[in-house]
């Protein structure tokens, strides 16, 4: 998904508070009886939350995006960070916490989304707690919604623009990125397919698996935050 765009990932979001983001993911799993032990960051990208994260837990990470697990790896070399997916990864360890962070999630489609929870469920402890940040929901899309985003790093200056499609229940980000150096200019390009799960359908796969759940209706971006306990 990100195989264009890896490298100049964290420089894209570094707007992103990832401190303040892993205080609060803390201080929901602390409200369980969850402030340490082993986390499982599914879909981990490069390793930003988990950095934080790493004072409190054992970190594992997956990710299915290799270029953004090397970025993980040098980031927070004493963490195992492995590609996987997160309907079928399998682990011989269960964990105290399980972050599925930046609205991820969104990238399955709806068995996939049931698939997922299960498999979450199956490798917390009992009284373990997930915590999910979703993608938007459908009442908050809007469709033809054009963005634009700069950056600066090692003698690169970035420029991405995304528009916003809907298909039924899936949206479609198209990225279009143009990458300046002192050598050249040069284009790239990238479209993400996230569905538009409705918050009931999202409490139905939680539940479904086995969680009671939980809705914070601000969440980490005013995205909300979708919590399951074991």
């Amino acid at each position: 998904m990100f195989k264009r765009s890896a490298a100049f990932y964290d420089a894209i979001y570094s707007f992103k508070d990832y401190a303040a983001e892993a205080e609060q993911i803390l201080g929901w799993a602390r409200q369980h009886g969850r402030g340490q032990g082993r986390l499982l960051d599914a879909a981990c990208g490069t390793g930003r939350h988990a950095e934080y994260l790493s004072k409190s837990y054992a970190i594992t990470g997956i990710d299915l995006d290799e270029g953004l697990l090397e970025h993980a790896r040098r980031r927070l070399p004493q963490a195992e960070f492995l590609a996987g997916d997160m309907c079928t990864a399998r682990f011989d360890k269960k964990f105290d916490v399980i972050t599925c962070l930046f609205s991820a999630i969104g990238y399955l489609d709806p068995p996939q989304l049931q698939q997922a929870c299960r498999n979450f469920y199956e490798h917390l402890e009992t009284g373990g707690v997930v915590l999910i940040e979703p993608w938007l929901r459908p009442e908050m899309i809007r469709p033809g919604h054009v963005g634009i985003d700069q950056a600066e790093f090692e003698g690169i200056k970035l420029v991405r623009m995304s528009r916003l499609q809907i298909e039924g229940n899936v949206s479609i980000c198209q990225f279009r990125y143009l990458i300046g150096t002192a050598s050249e200019i040069r284009q790239e390009s990238e479209d993400h397919r996230l569905t538009l799960f409705t918050l009931p359908e999202y409490q139905k796969a939680l539940e479904d698996a086995g969680f009671e759940f939980h809705w914070d209706e601000q969440g980490l971006t005013g995205r909300g935050l979708l919590i399951g306990i074991k």
